[in-house]
């Protein structure tokens, strides 16, 4: 009897604490979330120079704060400056040259051409003359100087019987001593221009004689020479044009120096690419850096993420866009809402700071928990952890 009593009482025991068990259990485990941990991370941004050289100024400190486009860091440009300087004195130098040698080509354009085209005509003016003489007179000719001859004659003749018809009558005093010098008069007009006539027609007869032939070729020869000197002028005229297209690169070149030192001074100068906070700082006043490398590296506060991981049996229950309570051992009881941005499509193997090896060897699927913080309380590195709501 007492050893039934005895029995009841263990069984009644055993079942009260299962079910005060499995109550617990059931109470303490929500099948609508899921439990992860992870690090606290921020965007971070290298920043650093374009350029090589000396920093001159960079008063930041690391953990102060920054604003996008904050000037953080100034290289020494001294150089740059004297570069520019001697750049835009050069631009100004080809500017003022290039009004000038328009006005001249211009000028000489116009006056070459003219004389060119005087020079030309002089040639083929003397040159025609030169043939004329070397031809010698032609049929036509001989004729016309013999017409012009015979005209000369048969006038010389009428007034020389009209001046002895009016001496006879101012002999016998029936015409005055004027009228008688005025038919004398008119007969030796007439005589001269015979003894012209008689000369013209014996030069045309006998031909261009070898002085005139001479004359006529020196002076071809000097219109030719003529015409060389009006084209040499144009030879000039080229290098000139050559000079204001030489010129104007100069300008250009000079313009695009400058760009360039401009484009360089810009680079002297590091502006903040982003509001936030400076996690890292790499160099001092004094040191030499290169391209590329980061002066400061920033970090986006205001925009943290939880980088977490989920075993293969949560990834068919975990969306984008699910709430996300995060928590943190700094700040006990304080809960930061976020969201599921991105979900890992590989697998991975669980990141070696967890703890145990048995957990290493399992694959995971990272996800990402935005997050706000705008009391920057969530520091990169901080570890947390999250439950995400499945419903």
């Amino acid at each position: 009897m007492k050893r039934a009593v005895l029995l009841a009482i263990v069984v009644f025991s055993a079942g009260f604490i299962l079910y005060r068990y499995l109550a617990f259990t059931l109470q303490e485990k929500d099948f609508n979330t899921i439990e992860v941990s992870g690090n606290i991370e921020v965007t971070t941004v290298d920043v650093s120079f374009k350029i090589p050289g000396k920093i001159e100024k960079l008063g930041l400190e690391e953990g102060d704060q920054v604003t996008e486009g904050q000037a953080i860091a100034t290289l020494e440009h001294k150089d740059l400056i004297a570069q520019k300087s001697k750049a835009v004195a050069a631009l100004e130098t080809a500017k003022s040259r290039i009004p000038t040698l328009q006005k001249n080509i211009e000028f000489q354009d116009r006056a070459t051409l003219q004389e060119i085209s005087q020079a030309e005509a002089a040639v083929e003016a003397a040159h025609a003359r030169l043939q004329q003489l070397l031809t010698g007179s032609r049929p036509q000719e001989i004729q016309a100087a013999k017409a012009v001859l015979e005209q000369a004659q048969a006038d010389a003749v009428k007034r020389k019987a009209d001046m002895e018809r009016a001496e006879m009558l101012h002999k016998n005093q029936f015409i005055s001593a004027q009228e008688w010098d005025s038919a004398k008069n008119a007969y030796e007009v007439a005589a001269a221009n015979q003894k012209k006539a008689e000369e013209n027609y014996a030069l045309v007869v006998e031909g261009p004689r070898k002085e005139e032939i001479a004359a006529a070729r020196a002076q071809w020869e000097q219109a030719q020479a003529a015409l060389k000197l009006a084209q040499a002028r144009r030879i000039q005229l080229d290098a000139l044009r050559k000079e204001l297209v030489t010129a104007q690169a100069q300008v250009k070149e000079a313009s695009s120096a400058i760009e360039l030192v401009d484009t360089q001074i810009g680079y002297s100068q590091l502006q903040a690419p982003l509001s936030g906070v400076v996690l890292v700082k790499n160099a001092e006043p004094g040191e030499y850096v290169v391209p590329g490398g980061a002066v400061v590296i920033l970090g986006d506060m205001e925009k943290p993420w939880l980088k977490a991981f989920i075993t293969e049996g949560d990834l068919g229950k975990v969306k984008l866009g699910q709430k996300v309570s995060v928590t943190t051992d700094s700040y006990p009881g304080k809960v930061y809402p976020g969201k599921v941005t991105f979900i890992s499509s590989e697998a991975e193997f669980t990141p070696k700071n967890v703890q145990t090896a048995k957990e290493r060897v399992k694959l995971v699927y990272r996800i990402k928990v935005a997050l706000e913080n705008p009391h920057r309380e969530l520091k990169p590195g901080m570890p947390a952890d999250g439950r995400i709501h499945l419903k």
